[in-house]
């Protein structure tokens, strides 16, 4: 009996992307799964074997590469049939739905998409990101999202679209992330008595880092890990430059997602301090809060809503307030002083915070 068909597609690269890749391997052994998507390199693993893959090559800069990526998808989808189609992300909602041929179409609304911080300054393009949404949810049959309090803001956002499946499924890790932890002590020549505090993810403002390398050029005995790309990564550079904590400010750049928890795991404490200045930001619940637990790590984390809750609910960490400093080098202090072991955060997050907790929920989707 043949499977049925089912496509993921994503803008970014699929290899670093953690939802696409849970998804698609939790999807693998019921349905022949294609991902579409912008990668550089594909990533030979065992985990990636039953899956095909269909890059996209994207050229144009700016507005013009969503267009590119639109007509690639479309063109793609046109040629070949399938009886699911995730749309990854908001950028590959048009060609999903215009393509649609009587197929069921899933949106994985991760983000509140209108108001990106990224587009902070930029109220054109949240005006036309509202719109673009608008008008394409009008084809969609099933909508995923993140956390409650993005359905409950989109669900009254969409009153009007009540055909809506709304379904919430978290940013939790595999288990199977776990793994041996690199000697990032010995590749960096970090001193075994500096704390090594971890940012993972996209190198954006807002999102905590000026605050953690002001934070390790006060305090000396601190080395600071950050892990991602992003267009913010050179500014963040020339403060650490500027401080003259180059030496213990290490941009490690991006590693494949089957490979980061060999990195973070080698850490000491995790940074999740995010400025709560828009609502995606107000709103988010971050998937690196997950990894980090999972890798052992305690958490020093803003107190936004969703963040809040967890951390007070399972004690994975600490809240500080974003631009106090003082707090966060208490922070450190008292992380200093507690006995727990990096197995004790595993553990909570292996029993309430991995993929496997909901993988039912988000194969009911797929009526499996």
């Amino acid at each position: 009996m043949n499977k049925k068909k089912i496509v993921i597609l994503f803008l970014g690269d699929f290899f670093y992307d953690a939802r696409a890749i849970n998804m698609a391997i939790s999807l693998a052994p019921y349905f022949s799964v294609t991902i579409v998507s912008s990668f550089e390199k594909k990533i030979n693993n065992a985990l990636f074997e039953k899956i095909q893959f269909y890059k996209i090559i994207i050229t144009k800069k700016g507005i013009l590469k969503y267009w590119e990526y639109h007509q690639a998808v479309s063109c793609f989808l046109k040629n070949n049939d399938f009886d699911f189609v995730i749309s990854g992300d908001l950028y590959s909602l048009s060609s999903a739905c215009l393509n649609k041929k009587n197929k069921k179409i899933i949106y994985d609304c991760r983000e509140i998409y209108s108001s990106l911080s990224a587009h902070i300054n930029k109220p054109f393009y949240r005006f036309l990101c509202n719109i673009y949404e608008k008008f394409f949810l009008k084809f969609v049959d099933d909508i995923m999202v993140t956390a409650k309090t993005d359905l409950d803001f989109l669900k009254k956002k969409y009153l009007k679209y009540n055909f809506l499946n709304w379904h919430i499924v978290y940013n939790y890790p595999f288990k199977y992330a776990i793994s041996k932890p690199k000697n990032l002590r010995e590749q960096y020549s970090i001193p075994n008595n500096h704390i090594i505090v971890l940012y993972q993810g996209v190198i954006h403002r807002g999102r905590g880092l000026s605050q953690l390398i002001k934070l390790t050029s006060i305090s000396p005995n601190i080395t600071a890990v950050i892990i991602g790309g992003g267009v913010e990564k050179n500014y963040y550079k020339k403060i650490s430059a500027s401080l003259n904590v180059s030496n213990r400010v290490h941009f490690i750049g991006k590693i494949p997602y089957l490979e980061l928890f060999a990195f973070s795991s080698a850490c000491d404490l995790g940074w999740a301090v995010i400025k709560d200045d828009d609502l995606s930001y107000s709103y988010a619940l971050p998937n690196k809060l997950f990894e980090y637990s999972l890798c052992g790590l305690p958490v020093i984390a803003s107190p936004l809503i969703n963040i809040k809750n967890i951390i007070k609910n399972y004690n994975l960490g600490i809240l500080v307030n974003y631009d106090n400093t003082t707090e966060h080098i208490n922070a450190i202090q008292n992380f200093q002083k507690m006995k727990r072991s990096k197995l004790d955060y595993t553990n909570i997050a292996i029993k309430h915070f991995i993929w496997d907790v909901q993988n039912d929920v988000f194969l009911k989707i797929f009526n499996i």
